[in-house]
């Protein structure tokens, strides 16, 4: 996870309490937070987007926030729509 935030360059670019959102696979969510331990962005709000055939979790949608602290709040799920069946 050290490219998400190196390659980014979000220190340098964001001010104080400024927003950032990230879309990615929610299986990387765990490392994702780890990743920010150690830098000044804090998690703030996430949602999870599913997929109606498999009920699994396929993305998140992540906004971060640079130095303000608070707590994480989950959104109501998003559900992928299904296919048109022909």
């Amino acid at each position: 996870m050290a490219f998400f935030y190196t390659h980014l360059d979000v220190k340098k670019r964001k001010k104080d309490k400024g927003r950032f959102y990230l879309v990615h696979r929610a299986d990387r969510l765990a490392q994702i937070i780890a990743a920010l331990q150690n830098s000044p962005l804090t998690l703030r709000e996430a949602t999870l987007v599913f997929d109606r055939r498999t009920r699994q979790a396929t993305a998140v949608i992540a906004e971060l926030r640079k130095g303000k602290l608070g707590p994480v709040r989950f959104r109501e799920p998003l559900w992928r729509p299904e296919p048109d069946q022909e």
